[in-house]
């Protein structure tokens, strides 16, 4: 089973690249996916991708 889990925006690092809160815990993504991020968005994160 995939899972894909919701995270809040909390940091630009580059165009392409975010940091995430995950239930308190951070994480860098990927957001070449996705055309504009700002902080505070949600996002569904699945094996260190946003996809929306």
């Amino acid at each position: 089973m995939c899972l894909a889990i919701p995270a809040c925006v909390t940091e630009k690092l580059d165009e392409s690249r975010v940091r995430v809160s995950l239930g308190g815990i951070e994480q860098e993504v990927s957001t070449i996916l996705l055309d504009s991020v700002d902080i505070g968005d949600y996002l569904i994160v699945h094996v260190g991708f946003a996809l929306g």
